[in-house]
């Protein structure tokens, strides 16, 4: 099919997008139920680890930003993680991240791969902005006229197409009702500190828009929606990574909900709209991986010391069940259960923690006992030693007189 033929059948497919995508069954590996997301940009940063942390989704992430790596590291890293074939990346991937992504690493046949996917394979496509985004060139090439374009809800720009001057996100009037915006509160969101320009498609919906910071200043889209196909797509023109989106990253608590609620939307599953509940629970399985690699750090050092550490380690995978069992919990959304399940997981980590710490602490006393004692008689033999030279002077015979001396020489 040629480009003319396949602009064509693009346009009838977004006609039908609205009937297509009402009953959206979101893509996802059928053995784990979790969507399989390929995070390919920027990832120096924390999110796509945010993302990692929410069970709903596995990540394979990529760097591929020529702001962060050299080309030669990158051109390794997608020549690894990057599927070789077209259906081995269909068979592999549910939603594709593109964030702040050079496209200059990419090779044309990989742009019309990612398109594909979402049009006629029902993937997710989400691009999170910065100065390699949409149309921005900083480093390589602009989006514009890409294949990939062709699949985001917005229209590029080029000729380094972006704003620097602060703003605040807010939600569009119309889209007030979405559940997307409804699963967060807004008024306490920091501001970005800038944004990609783009223009929204006419079928697209738009869900932020950017408040000015200074009287005069633009309003610009910040989060777009697209149903194409038998997939979606979704632009965010901030950078939602240092520098643009530090402060949002930095000083909001919600930075977390927010990612991941994106990342719900590219997807197809269900935003969860009970805000307090699933945010307690978020940060109760992200709780359980910290102090879990924690208590592995002290079981390390206490091993590398002679401890033994072996029922700790067992009593350690024994919660594994539990944790499964909350996350299975989590994908079938019983949020109430995940939390009575992770009460019982933390209660073990705990005590566990404490056991952890004793054993190091049992193990360092050896230690200490055995310095101490290294040190008690390295000081006796010195002072010993001492003693016998300096002070047991009747040990030694008085020096006779010497035959220079005795000619009166000296």
């Amino acid at each position: 099919m040629d480009e003319r033929t396949w602009a064509v059948t693009l346009i009838a497919v977004v006609v039908l997008a609205g009937q297509a995508s009402a009953g959206r069954e979101p893509k996802r590996d059928p053995d784990t139920r979790r969507v399989r997301v390929l995070y390919v940009g920027d990832t120096v940063w924390r999110t796509w680890r945010d993302i990692t942390a929410d069970p709903a989704f596995t990540v394979v992430p990529v760097p591929a930003s020529l702001g962060y790596f050299t080309g030669d590291a990158l051109l390794k890293f997608m020549r690894q993680y990057i599927p070789r074939t077209y259906q081995t990346y269909v068979e592999t991937v549910d939603l594709l991240v593109l964030s702040d992504s050079d496209r200059s690493l990419f090779t044309s046949q990989q742009e019309f791969w990612f398109r594909d996917g979402v049009v006629q394979r029902g993937q997710g496509l989400v691009m999170g902005g910065g100065f390699e985004a949409f149309g921005g060139f900083a480093y390589g090439r602009s989006w514009k006229g890409s294949a990939v374009e062709e699949a985001l809800p917005v229209e590029c720009m080029s000729n380094q197409a972006w704003d620097i001057r602060p703003f605040f996100a807010r939600p569009a009037e119309d889209a007030r009702d979405h559940p997307f915006v409804r699963s967060l509160p807004w008024d306490g969101m920091p501001p970005f500190n800038g944004m990609n320009i783009v223009t929204p498609k006419q079928s697209s919906i738009v869900l932020l828009w950017s408040v000015p910071t200074a009287l005069g200043d633009p309003e610009y889209p910040v989060l777009i929606y697209w149903e194409v196909g038998k997939g979606a797509s979704v632009a965010h023109t901030p950078d939602w990574n240092p520098g643009w989106g530090s402060t949002v990253m930095n000083d909001w608590e919600l930075y977390q909900d927010y990612i991941v609620n994106i990342v719900y939307l590219a997807s197809g599953l269900s935003i969860p709209q009970d805000l307090q509940l699933v945010h307690a629970v978020r940060t109760e399985l992200a709780g359980y991986a910290l102090q879990r690699s924690l208590i592995l750090s002290v079981l390390e050092f206490a091993e590398s010391f002679g401890g033994n550490t072996a029922p700790l380690e067992k009593r350690l995978y024994e919660t594994e069940p539990l944790r499964r069992q909350a996350e299975g919990l989590y994908l079938d959304q019983a949020y109430d259960s995940v939390l009575e399940t992770m009460a019982l997981v933390r209660q073990e980590l705990s005590a566990l923690s404490a056991d952890a710490v004793k054993l190091k602490d049992q193990t360092m006393l050896w230690v200490y006992l055995v310095e101490w004692l290294a040190v008690s008689v390295s000081s006796l033999v010195c002072g010993f030693s001492l003693w016998t030279l300096m002070v047991r002077r009747k040990a030694y015979r008085e020096v006779s007189t010497t035959r220079l001396e005795s000619k009166g020489w000296v």
